[in-house]
């Protein structure tokens, strides 16, 4: 797949969090905190990821420097189906599609269902709840929501494991949208609403073109759960993980610096 050359300043830059920021659902590391900061004194960024706002504010904005211009900065979270901006020294929302208690209902007979008619987690191991209720989301973690990093990254690293059970709730549920998230998870939130929306959103609420933004993430192949904001026209940059998204926001602050 080809990804954008970076040779100018981007007005708007979208990175992905857990394995392209940071690890899935570590942390953000000191070295990042400081690159990111730097950017958001460059140009605008916006972060989409299928974690809640609490689980943001776990991973990276609580551990964000003081020198971070938060006036500059989106948050997406539940996979764009929420946002939030920085006003008056907090974080307000902006929007939120929740979803209903009906819905939610539904959802999780549906779930029931799949993992019936799929063996997607027969004879493997669960550390915590595998639901998890996000408001706007609903997601399924096949390991538990407390599995080790290291037992998550090497589980289902391309997704076929959870394909089965996701091809099988897009059966039981066509009116939402059903994605393979980060690491172990299949995620569930209203239709039309997935980081597509979240980038469309973004455009228009900045007038800022489509065409002229940069999405940065770590699964923008075939079938990863970046790939969905590819038909919107966005620029795209694949990355393998923290350490080469590092690279590229160095390289992003040295072309804005050249234009202010």
């Amino acid at each position: 797949m080809d990804t954008m050359k970076l040779t100018k300043c981007i007005p708007i830059v979208l990175f992905d969090m857990d394995g392209t920021l940071t690890r899935s659902r570590q942390p953000i590391e000191l070295e990042m905190g400081e690159l990111f900061a730097e950017l958001t004194h460059n140009t605008t960024v916006g972060i989409m990821s299928g974690g809640g706002f609490e689980q943001f504010e776990r991973q990276l904005l609580s551990r964000l420097p003081d020198s971070t211009d938060k006036s500059r900065l989106y948050i997406f979270p539940v996979t764009s189906a929420q946002c939030y901006v920085w006003k008056d020294g907090v974080w307000e929302s902006v929007y939120d599609l929740a979803l209903t208690k009906d819905e939610y209902e539904k959802i999780k007979k549906a779930i029931d269902v799949a993992l019936s008619k799929t063996s997607m987690v027969e004879g493997v191991p669960m550390w915590g709840e595998r639901l998890e209720n996000r408001g706007a989301q609903i997601s399924f973690a096949a390991l538990g929501a407390e599995a080790p990093i290291d037992e998550k990254e090497k589980w289902d690293p391309k997704g076929l494991r959870r394909k089965p059970f996701r091809d099988r709730l897009r059966t039981e549920l066509p009116d939402f949208e059903i994605h393979i998230g980060g690491t172990t998870t299949v995620d569930i939130t209203k239709k039309g609403i997935d980081k597509a929306y979240g980038v469309r959103w973004l455009s228009k609420h900045t007038g800022v073109p489509i065409k002229d933004m940069l999405f940065v993430g770590d699964a923008l192949h075939e079938g990863g759960n970046d790939a969905v904001v590819i038909p919107t026209g966005i620029e795209t940059r694949q990355v393998s993980g923290p350490k080469e998204t590092a690279t590229v926001i160095e390289e992003l602050c040295v072309l804005c610096k050249k234009t202010i």
